[in-house]
């Protein structure tokens, strides 16, 4: 802007749509109404994510002694998972839609003096967060013993389809809360999806 103001601009996007591997010709372990032979290999579940970052910052000196810098951060995590209903179904027993979100905006800022030996500096951080969580999954019905009554998959008894919560922010937070999406039990074991670093 000029010799002694100066505007900084971080953009930052990332994203997959990660298709996670298929052990093939599994057997059945649950029965699907409507569907009588299903490949383990076709299983088609994918675990997404999105991270998006933006920053915007300004810096200054109105004089030798005098010096501030504003900046301003946008952060969204988004992750997300998404089940081959009749894949899931026919060898996990459950298919379940999870996702989870993570969004923040920050301003913070400083101020310096500088007069002789003497420096006196002065600043401020506001912070505002938000977490939103939901799941929603299909299941068999099941006998006191634990057996399968029905090829139909119903929401579990006695609850509502999730929808997205938001509890209330901490008071302070420089660190976003960890979530962890775990493979099914027909996948071959590989690391899970951890996403929660220090931007």
């Amino acid at each position: 802007m000029s010799a002694t103001t100066k505007v900084n601009v971080v953009p930052s996007a990332a994203g997959s749509n990660n298709q996670l591997p298929n052990v093939p010709n599994l057997d059945a372990a649950f029965s699907l109404s409507g569907v009588n032979d299903f490949n383990s290999a076709a299983i088609n579940s994918y675990l997404n994510f999105r991270d998006y970052l933006g920053i915007v910052s300004l810096r200054g000196t109105p004089d030798s002694n005098l010096s501030y810098q504003i900046t301003y951060a946008a952060h969204s995590i988004t992750q997300s998972f998404r089940p081959d209903n009749d894949g899931e179904l026919i060898f996990q027993g459950v298919a379940s839609n999870a996702s989870h979100a993570d969004a923040d905006n920050t301003l913070q800022g400083d101020l310096t003096y500088r007069n002789g030996h003497h420096t006196l500096g002065t600043g401020f951080y506001l912070g505002e967060y938000h977490v939103r969580a939901g799941d929603t999954s299909l299941v068999f019905p099941v006998d006191t013993s634990g057996n399968q009554t029905s090829g139909t998959p119903e929401p579990p008894h006695g609850t509502q389809p999730a929808r997205p919560r938001e509890p209330d922010p901490p008071v302070r937070r420089n660190r976003h809360l960890p979530v962890l999406l775990r493979p099914p039990l027909h996948r071959p074991e590989h690391p899970a999806l951890l996403f929660g670093e220090d931007r």
